[in-house]
C-alpha cells in the first residue's frame, strides 16, 4: 500500500505539470528571480514538512497560475488550523463519552484585480477543504493545488458578477479600497500537541466520578475533560509567514441533588488552563500503618544494575568507563566523555532521591549524577566529591515534574587523570522531603475513598525539621530523613496527599517564592536593615541565575508567565530601594534581563518563560553586564532600552580579557565602569586588572 501511494502520489504530480487546460506555465525566459522575502520565508519554514508545502504551492502559484482571458492573482493566501482534540465524560464511576480527533484543514483565498477593486465577492471569498495529517509533501501539495485552482477560477466569476453589479451605481463604487498591503511579518513559533495519557485521564475521570456512588442523596454527577491544541498557519504572496500554536486543557465535575423543599442544588468546578502542569496533580501513595502512614512507591521504582556487577544492564556506556570489582570504573578520561546511562520510568509530579557510592583517587574533574528529560535537568546540585576520598555516598533529589521517564547519567565531563569509581546505585521514590509549609504551598490530605483529612485532627501537624538547619538557620540540604505523617487511622488507610517542598541549586542554594507576601515584607525588612548598617550611596539586587521558579500554588493563581513575575518582583524591589535610600544607585545583575543571556523559556527549572522580565526595569537601573560570550548583543540591547552599564570582567579567566570588554563597547554609550569579578575568590590578577583598566592610573 506504502508503495502504491507513493506511486500513486508521483502520477498526480506528473498530471499536476501536465494540467495545462486550467493552468498555463510562465516561461523559463520570464522566470523572475527569488523573492527576498520568500527566500527568508523558506529559512523560517525548513523542517515544517505542512509549512514547506505550502510555501512550494505558493510560489508555483505565484510564477504559474494563469488562465485564458482571466488576470493572475496580485494575491494568494493559505490557512491552516490543525486541531488535536480529546474529549472523555464520566458519571457514577462509568465512561460514556470518549473521543480523539486530528485534523487540518486549509483555506485558500485569491484575489484578482488589485487593491482598489478585486474579486473577494461572494464565491470569491476562498475555498476550504481537509488536508492530510502525514506530511506527505506529494499528498500536501495536492490539495493545496486544487483548493488554490478552485479559488482562482471562482475568483474569475466573483470579480466578473461584481463588476456588473457596480455598474448600477452612477456615484464611484469603491470609495474606499477593497484591500490594504500590509508590511511582511515572518514569526514562526514552536507547534504544539497533547502530551496526554488518553487512558490514564479516562480512568481519572472513572474514579472521580466514582466517588460519588456512595451518597444516594447525589442524583447526578459528571466528569469531564477537554483538551486542544492548535496550530494556526498563514502565508500569503505579500511575504508573511506566520505559525503559532496554543494548547488548552479543560475539567469540569458536575453534581446536582435536591433539596428537602424541593429546591434543585447544582454545582459545577471547572478549571481551565494553558499547559497542562498547571493542572492538579495526582496525590502521592501513603499508607498506614501502626500509626504513621508511609509513601507506597507507585509503580515500584526500577534501576537495573545499580550494584555494578554487570554493566551490561544499563542501556549504554562510553568507552571511558568500565568494571572493577563489582564497582563503575573510570580511570584517566583525559578529556573524554565518561558516562553511563539508564533510562528510567518516573511517574509525574513525584519525589525521587536516589544515593551512591563514590570514590576517588588524584581524580582531576567533576564527577557528577545527572537525570534529564525533556530539554532540561531535573537535579541541579553539586556532588561534592573531593580529589581523593574512600567510598562516601552522595545523594540526589528531584522532581520528575510532566515526566512519564527520564535518563540517568552517572559519570564525567570534564575529567583529566586519575580515578573514580561508582558503586551501590539507588533510587526510591520519597515524600515530604525538604517540606515547604507556607500560605502558598498548601499540604492537602485525603482518603483514596475520597474524604478531606483535617491536620491536627486526622493527623499530626506536619513540618521538616531539619529544612532549612543543615548547620545553621538558612543552610539547606539534599537529603534527610523526611518527617513522619503520624495518624489515628485504622492500618491499611490509603491517603492521597499533595505537598510542596524545596529544591536545592548547587551546594544548599534555594529560592524564594516571588509571589509569597511575605517575602515582600522580608525584602523590606532586609534593605532598612542594610541601609541602617551602611548608609551606602547605592545597592546592588540579587537577581541572578533564579533556576526554580513559578511551581506554587502563590505563583500560579496569579495567572502570569515567569517573566511577568519576575518583572513584577524586580520592580517592587525597585521601589522598596527608593523607599528606603531615596536619590540612590541601583544595579542589578543582566542574566535574568537579557533575551541573550538567561532571559528566555525552558530556563532550568523556571517554569514557563521569562521573555518579558525586562519590563520591570526602568532606565535609571545601572545593569551589571556579565554575558562575556554574548557581549556585542547584550550590550547594544540595554544601551538601547537606556540603561547605563557596568562590566563585570575578569570571572577568574585572566586580567587580559577586559580588553574585550573594551572592543565591545565602542559606539556604546553609558559604560560607567569595570569590575572585578571572581567566583574563586582569586585577588592575585586584581592590580593587573587595574592597571589594564585604568593605564593611567587617574
Amino acid at each position: 500500500m506504502k508503495a502504491l501511494h507513493r506511486n500513486l502520489g508521483s502520477i498526480l504530480a506528473s498530471l499536476l505539470a501536465l494540467s495545462g487546460a486550467s493552468l498555463r506555465a510562465a516561461s523559463n525566459d520570464s522566470k523572475a528571480a527569488p523573492d527576498a522575502a520568500m527566500v527568508t520565508a523558506h529559512a523560517a519554514a525548513r523542517g515544517d514538512g505542512l509549512l514547506e508545502a505550502l510555501l512550494t504551492e505558493l510560489d508555483r502559484s505565484k510564477a504559474q497560475l494563469k488562465m485564458d482571458q482571466v488576470q493572475p492573482p496580485y494575491f494568494i493566501e493559505y490557512r491552516v488550523n490543525e486541531v488535536e482534540d480529546f474529549g472523555a465524560e464520566a458519571a457514577f464511576g462509568a465512561l460514556r463519552e470518549n473521543q480523539h480527533l486530528h485534523y487540518r484543514v486549509l483555506r485558500v483565498v485569491v484575489r484578482i484585480g488589485d487593491y482598489k477593486q478585486d474579486s473577494f465577492y461572494v464565491r470569491g471569498q476562498g475555498e476550504a477543504t481537509i488536508l492530510p495529517l502525514d506530511n506527505d509533501p506529494i499528498a500536501l501539495r495536492r490539495q493545496i493545488w486544487l483548493a488554490t485552482d478552485d479559488a482562482y477560477k471562482a475568483a474569475g466569476q466573483a470579480l466578473a458578477e461584481k463588476q456588473a453589479a457596480l455598474k448600477q451605481f452612477s456615484v464611484d463604487a469603491n470609495p474606499v479600497d477593497d484591500f490594504a498591503k500590509a508590511p511582511q511579518l515572518i514569526a514562526v513559533e514552536p507547534t504544539v500537541s497533547l502530551r496526554i495519557d488518553n487512558a490514564a485521564w479516562e480512568k481519572t475521570l472513572e474514579d472521580v466520578s466514582g466517588l460519588y456512588k456512595q451518597y444516594p442523596e447525589v442524583q447526578s454527577v459528571t466528569a469531564s475533560a477537554r483538551f486542544s491544541a492548535v496550530n494556526e498557519y498563514l502565508v500569503n504572496s505579500e511575504g508573511t509567514v506566520t505559525r503559532s500554536g496554543k494548547t488548552t486543557y479543560f475539567v469540569q465535575l458536575s453534581g446536582s441533588t435536591q433539596a428537602a423543599d424541593g429546591m434543585r442544588l447544582s454545582r459545577t468546578p471547572a478549571y481551565m488552563v494553558a499547559r497542562l502542569e498547571e493542572l492538579p496533580v495526582r496525590d502521592a501513595l501513603f499508607v498506614v500503618r501502626d500509626g504513621v502512614a508511609t509513601l507506597q512507591p507507585e509503580p515500584p521504582v526500577v534501576l537495573k544494575g545499580g550494584d555494578f556487577s554487570n554493566l551490561k544492564q544499563w542501556d549504554w556506556k562510553d568507552e571511558a568507563i568500565g568494571a572493577d570489582n563489582g564497582a563503575a570504573l573510570i580511570r584517566d578520561p583525559k578529556g573524554r566523555n565518561a558516562r553511563i546511562m539508564q533510562k528510567l520510568k518516573l511517574t509525574p509530579f513525584r519525589q525521587y532521591h536516589l544515593s551512591v557510592r563514590v570514590k576517588t583517587q588524584d581524580f582531576r574533574g567533576t564527577p557528577e549524577v545527572k537525570v534529564l528529560a525533556g530539554n532540561r535537568a531535573l537535579n541541579l546540585n553539586h556532588l561534592g566529591v573531593k580529589s581523593t576520598q574512600d567510598w562516601t555516598t552522595h545523594h540526589v533529589v528531584f522532581n520528575s515534574l510532566e515526566n512519564n521517564e527520564g535518563n540517568l547519567y552517572l559519570g564525567c565531563w570534564d575529567g583529566g587523570t586519575g580515578s573514580l569509581w561508582f558503586d551501590d546505585a539507588k533510587l526510591e521514590e520519597v515524600g515530604l522531603v525538604n517540606l515547604v509549609r507556607r500560605d502558598g504551598a498548601p499540604l492537602v490530605a485525603r482518603t483514596e475513598a475520597g474524604r478531606g483529612l483535617v491536620e491536627g485532627r486526622d493527623f499530626g501537624k506536619l513540618t521538616d525539621p531539619h529544612m532549612g538547619n543543615r548547620m545553621w538557620p538558612g543552610s539547606y540540604d539534599i537529603y534527610h530523613e523526611p518527617p513522619a505523617i503520624k495518624t489515628s487511622l485504622t492500618n491499611g488507610t490509603r491517603l492521597r496527599v499533595s505537598y510542596y517542598h524545596a529544591v536545592t541549586v548547587y551546594n544548599d542554594q534555594a529560592m524564594i517564592c516571588p509571589s509569597e507576601p511575605k517575602t515582600i515584607e522580608l525584602l523590606r525588612d532586609q534593605a532598612r536593615r542594610m541601609h541602617a548598617a551602611w548608609g551606602a550611596n547605592g545597592y546592588m539586587m540579587s537577581h541572578d541565575e533564579i533556576r526554580v521558579l513559578n511551581w506554587c500554588d502563590a505563583c500560579q493563581r496569579r495567572h502570569l508567565d515567569a517573566g511577568a513575575i519576575l518583572a513584577d518582583n524586580v520592580r517592587t524591589c525597585i521601589r522598596i530601594l527608593r523607599e528606603t535610600n531615596p536619590g540612590g544607585k541601583i544595579y542589578v545583575w543582566s542574566d535574568m534581563f537579557d533575551p541573550h543571556h538567561n532571559a528566555h523559556k525552558d530556563y532550568y527549572l523556571v517554569r514557563g518563560d521569562l521573555t518579558g522580565s525586562w519590563e520591570g526595569l526602568d532606565k535609571e537601573v545601572v545593569i551589571v553586564n556579565w554575558n562575556f560570550d554574548k557581549r556585542n548583543e547584550s550590550l547594544k540591547r540595554f544601551a538601547n532600552r537606556g540603561h547605563r552599564q557596568l562590566i563585570a570582567g575578569y570571572y577568574d579567566v585572566g586580567p587580559d580579557q577586559i580588553r574585550r570588554w573594551f572592543d565591545s563597547t565602542k559606539g556604546i554609550g553609558g559604560i560607567v565602569g569595570a569590575m572585578y569579578t571572581t567566583w574563586q575568590n582569586k585577588y592575585d590578577d586584581l592590580e593587573q586588572f587595574a592597571m589594564t583598566v585604568n593605564p593611567s592610573g587617574n
